[in-house]
């Protein structure tokens, strides 16, 4: 923060909130009156806290700096910058001797001395060049391609030998291990209708392969004719002559898919045997889940956070009772008849090495996704996750191994994790399962439980199987290893299936039904939002005598010659009301149009065509020829951007919605700000007459930017068509139309007409004058080409609701309907009712008295809102609530330059205040405000939470603050604190953001008005009691009591309140020395004799000593010859005395 122009004593206060610590106690220590200025309070602060500042090292430091066997050049000449910045008495020279010998033997360390370098800037710069080329040669090795003669292995890949033999001849010839992958070209016999390539082409085009980018290697070998093959990726082959695309359309064709592709009709049961159990899996085994032979098709997945943990499941046992025994026999140990078991045979140590590597980079963070057996299906994407606490098989799955839910077995406990809430399963059922890629495998039975749930994966082995596999598990090298009976046994993790699954689970889906709730919801929001309608009853008027169906509605009791005056204005500008939408000639381009900021880098989206009904298409077509025949929209062809259209609910027919979901995100939001509600309503208020006015379709009035209409491009069963007018649901039109009114009506907004959006209303202090004001208003009206919809409007009433209050006369009023709402509710049944119960109320916090500390009981039960509970408090809190709503205040307007009144209100858990002014001396209301207290906020001091009331208030009615003289009543003494220099730095920061107000306090007098009955100003807090030994009595006096001892005098406080509210100050003042506690127990002392003498039967002692208030027999204390001692005067008052620790 940078302060201009303040004064000494201003920096000497604003340093001392930035103190704490030594630094604080420093300052607080300080002589009074021994600072004459800022410069004296800087320079000792210097002088005093010099041995603080951090030396410089001597250079010599940098012979214990190294460069690190792993550390690359890059980080190196990082850290040596940064330690030469922190050494001083070194020159260059000595700087590039002692670098020189920092370096380890490296092809940069050499050219030092085989080519000194002129400076040592220039070795740092040579450096550079180095760390750059070593970054470069190690993002090739990582990431550039394989050698052009060796073919990569496949992620199911071979034993570790195969990986051992292809680190030695990646960059030769091919081995013979190397060859046996390489992809084979001559075809097997099923008869296909179409080349290969054509089928590749119609399964990405159906979503049957998923297939990446087209590479530029192969557009280079297609505009150069060599050969590529586009399911490889590789140049090794054809797409045509690929034998493993031939399969994987084989594999395709046995599920059902592509039968249109075989000749003579589809082939059933086609196996074709590829090879051994070692190597690829048996074709005579169904194989679920697999992506392709190669698993080499999808893209790199985002990085994302994957699945969460999954707790549940019948581990434990299947009810409460057999869960906690499982729990608790961990901890207690039973006695086992069962004869010893045979000793385990030794089995062979489990190691992984660097053969057991996958191939690539080390940090691969992939999860460990394997293939296993169950019966004659092998199943691909199976998850090891540690995490979960049960084996879990998804239901897809277990249609596809064809078995039958007759063998499920009923289970009652539900699984946690999946989607954050609990799922129950279909049931269990235990399966003979096969794991491992090696010649050693593990057959057991293990039991899963399937769950109704869609997910990238097949299976889930959890904690159950990997415990009875007796496996250990490397992320590492993504290996799973375990014993059998022939040695260890293996399963690796596939690479590509596991990146798959990955961009699988984090692909956002397409979520046609949620945009189209959003949207419903958004216009049912727009339908219920209150708009301007009158509160009396009025009469319907025909504007035109020809044409007697269209009538203007006009207020009932206004007298004949405002009605007159009204009416002839009306007629007049008969032009303004639009009654169809030929009537809506629309606002000139020159006054403003809707632009659409689209952000360059955001590509245009066409979303995919939604499908209508019978009676919404009609529907559709009904409104695009109103719209074409208006010239609201215009036919398109070639759109970039296109949306579907979404049929809004609206009784008893439809309301056409366009879907821009995918175009508001590639907008900015405007910034242009809406009108603040209380501000537009105290405007409102108090006006003797006001007519409500609403724009006839108001957003397409406003013409859409001609290079922006194509981008609201939308398709109909009719054909494409786009806006040429401002359509509602684009994300900035609130604030164009927003805009448009701040524009046209500048001259008459805040005097005689306020408006929110496409809410007016025209305001009139005098009822006579009201006629002129809708002159003036339709002049500029007809100027600018808006209208009206005659509909909405209501002319001459005298209040009627905005804004979601009742404005009039008299001031503001409560929607009755709001209060209704919450007369006629019953107690709330589950947390979601108590949430709409407090949603209700938020809406009426500015009539509420004390709002927070009524609804707190209702804020309790949403804080436990695992365990729903209705308790006698919230009860009572519920009644209470209603009988205040039953009679809600009417709030005033304040005048111009008028001094207004602060009430505070300060309780454990709440703050309050209420805002009022004074009448002829009534005092009336103009805002409630109430704030819940949270965290630190409990542990504020009384005082505190004072301040922090009068904060929170200014910072809620700011406009009132800034053009009002605001007296702050209480009986805190909070002017004096505040302007106190020891303050605490959070005082001193309220103190300075409130002096930019008006702000007096002054004592506060008695309240006036029933406005403020229900008002109870509470200035210190109430604490929470201790617990009582027993019941206290309700004669129970109250003594505070407080010592001190100083070098030059020692004297005590003493402060006794009996049961009526009597209160008695006591000061003590020792002519002898004494220590602090002996000062605390002469207080005491002396407190207790004030009580003895006006017979007090029952005490409650406060003090601010613990060994005071602890100590169940303090010890004799006798200061002077004659004072009773501490434990006589107690013994008086036995066990109805309590001793409580300080009030802070």
């Amino acid at each position: 923060m940078l302060m201009v122009n303040a004064s000494d004593e201003y920096l000497c206060r604003w340093f001392l909130s930035t103190l704490e610590g030594p630094a604080y106690e420093w300052f607080n220590g300080l002589p009074e009156g021994s600072i004459d200025s800022w410069q004296d309070l800087a320079q000792r602060f210097l002088t005093h806290f010099a041995g603080r500042k951090r030396a410089k090292k001597y250079f010599t430091h940098l012979l214990s700096v190294k460069q690190q066997h792993e550390e690359s050049l890059r980080s190196f000449i990082d850290r040596w910058t940064r330690e030469t910045e922190e050494v001083e008495g070194a020159d260059e020279r000595t700087l590039l001797a002692l670098y020189q010998g920092a370096l380890r033997s490296s092809p940069y360390a050499r050219s030092l001395i085989t080519d000194p370098p002129r400076s040592y800037a220039k070795a740092l710069q040579r450096g550079g060049l180095y760390a750059d080329a070593d970054e470069l040669h190690n993002h090739k090795r990582e990431g550039g391609h394989p050698p052009k003669k060796t073919n990569p292995l496949p992620a199911s890949g071979p034993s570790p030998a195969g990986q051992g033999a292809q680190g030695r001849h990646g960059s030769g010839g091919q081995s013979k291990k190397d060859r046996h992958w390489r992809p084979r070209l001559e075809r097997p016999g099923v008869a296909l209708t179409h080349p290969v390539g054509t089928i590749l082409d119609y399964a990405e085009k159906h979503g049957l392969i998923e297939q990446a980018p087209r590479p530029a290697e192969e557009i280079l070998a297609i505009q150069q004719g060599g050969m590529y093959c586009r399911f490889h990726k590789n140049s090794s082959h054809n797409t045509d002559d690929c034998i493993t695309l031939k399969k994987a359309i084989e594999r395709l064709i046995r599920q059902g898919e592509l039968s249109q592709f075989v000749k003579g009709g589809p082939r059933k049961n086609t196996w074709v045997n590829t090879g051994k159990r070692g190597g690829e899996p048996s074709a005579k085994k169904r194989e679920i889940g697999r992506l392709s032979d190669d698993e080499d098709f999808e893209e790199p997945p985002p990085k994302k956070n994957h699945i969460h943990l999954i707790v549940g499941g019948n581990t434990g046992g299947d009810s409460a009772t057999q869960r906690k025994k499982w729990a608790q026999s961990l901890y207690i140990g039973e006695v086992s008849h069962v004869p010893p078991q045979p000793k385990k045979q030794r089995t062979e140590a489990i190691t992984f090495t660097d053969k057991d590597l996958p191939p690539g980079t080390e940090s691969h963070r992939d999860a460990l996704v394997i293939r296993c057996e169950i019966g004659d299906s092998i199943i691909h994407r199976t998850y090891i996750d540690t995490g979960s606490s049960v084996n879990v098989m998804y239901l897809d799955t277990f249609k596809q191994l064809k078995l039958d839910r007759a063998m499920l077995k009923p289970i009652k406990t539900p699984l946690s994790g999946f989607t954050g809430d609990s799922i129950d399963a279909e049931g269990t059922i235990v399966l003979p399962v096969e794991v491992g890629d090696g010649p050693h495998h593990a057959k057991i039975d293990m039991e899963f439980m399937v769950v109704n749930l869609q997910c990238a994966h097949n299976l889930i082995l959890g904690r159950p199987a990997l415990e009875d596999l007796e496996a250990i598990i490397s992320m590492k090298h993504l290996c799973l290893k375990f014993p059998t009976n022939d040695g260890i046994g293996y399963a690796r993790g596939n690479q590509r299936i596991a990146r798959a699954c990955y961009l699988k689970l984090t692909r956002p889906a397409e979520r046609e039904g949620q945009r189209i709730d959003t949207i419903t919801a958004a216009v049912a929001m727009d339908e219920e939002r209150p708009h301007a309608e009158p509160a009396e009853e009025v009469e319907e008027i025909p504007l035109d005598t020809s044409q007697p169906e269209r009538v203007l509605r006009v207020g009932k009791q206004l007298p004949q010659d405002q009605r007159d005056a009204i009416l002839l204005v009306l007629r007049s500008y008969a032009v303004v009301f639009a009654w169809g939408p030929d009537d809506m000639p629309g606002i000139s381009r020159q006054v403003i149009t809707h632009r659409l900021t689209v952000d360059p880098a955001s590509a245009p989206v066409k979303q995919k065509r939604r499908y209508l009904s019978a009676d919404r298409r009609d529907f559709v077509k009904g409104e695009v020829a109103m719209l074409l025949s208006i010239k609201h929209i215009k036919e398109v062809k070639y759109p970039t951007w296109l949306a579907n259209v979404v049929l809004a609910q609206k009784p008893p027919t439809f309301r056409m919605c366009v879907d821009y979901t995918d175009l508001n995100k590639a907008c900015p939001m405007d910034p242009f700000p809406l009108p603040n509600i209380d501000q537009l309503v105290d405007e409102t208020a108090g006006c003797e007459l006001m007519s409500f006015l609403d724009a006839f379709r108001g957003y397409h009035q406003i013409s859409m930017h001609e290079d922006d209409a194509e981008k609201t491009t939308f398709m109909t069963p009719e054909g494409i068509f786009c806006y040429l007018v401002m359509a509602f649901g684009l994300k900035n039109s609130g604030a164009t139309y927003t805009r448009m009114v701040a524009k046209i009506f500048r001259a008459v907004l805040g005097r005689t007409m306020e408006a929110y959006v496409d809410d007016m209303i025209v305001k009139s202090r005098q009822a006579t004058s009201h006629a002129d004001d809708l002159r003036e208003i339709f002049e500029i009206m007809k100027e600018f080409r808006l209208r009206l919809n005659p509909k909405k409007c209501a002319f001459g009433v005298q209040g009627g609701k905005f804004l979601g209050y009742m404005v009039s006369r008299r001031g503001i009023e409560i929607n009755p309907e709001k209060t209704q709402a919450i007369i006629n509710m019953e107690p709330p049944r589950n947390v979601k009712e108590v949430q709409r119960l407090t949603g209700r109320l938020a809406a009426l916090n500015r009539f509420l008295s004390r709002s927070a500390e009524r609804a707190l009981p209702f804020f309790q039960i949403m804080r436990k809102a695992t365990s729903f509970r209705w308790t006698t408090e919230c009860q009572e809190a519920f009644d209470e609530l209603k009988r205040y709503l039953s009679s809600p205040p009417i709030l005033s307007k304040p005048k111009a330059d008028e001094t207004l009144f602060l009430y505070l209100g300060v309780s454990t858990s709440a703050i309050s205040s209420v805002l009022i002014r004074e009448d002829e001396g009534v005092q009336k209301a103009i805002f409630y405000i109430s704030k819940t207290l949270r965290e630190a906020e409990l542990r504020y001091s009384p005082i505190e939470k004072t301040v922090l009331a009068i904060v929170h208030t200014v910072k809620k009615l700011g406009h009132y603050f800034q053009s009002h003289t605001v007296h702050v009543l209480t009986q805190q003494p909070l002017g004096a604190l505040m302007r106190s220099p020891t303050s605490s730095s959070r005082m001193v920061k309220w103190a300075i953001f409130l002096s930019q107000f008006q702000i007096e306090i002054k004592p506060r007098p008695s309240i006036k008005g029933q406005a403020l009955a229900d008002f109870v100003i509470e200035c210190t807090a109430r604490e929470t009691a201790v617990a009582n030994p027993g019941p206290e009595p309700d004669d129970t006096w109250t003594l505070f009591t407080d010592g001190s001892s100083a070098a030059k005098s020692c004297g005590g406080g003493v402060f006794l309140i009996s049961p009526e509210g009597f209160r008695a100050y006591y000061a003590i003042r020792f002519n002898f020395r004494v220590s602090n506690n002996e000062a605390e127990y002469e207080a005491l002392l002396s407190g207790l004799r004030l009580a003895a003498g006006l017979k007090a039967k029952h005490l409650r002692i406060k003090c601010d000593s613990k060994l005071v208030a602890v100590s169940d027999s303090p010890p004799a204390v006798v200061a002077v010859e004659g004072a009773l001692s501490v434990g006589s005067v107690l013994s008086r008052y036995g066990p109805t005395l309590w001793c409580d620790q300080p009030m802070k």
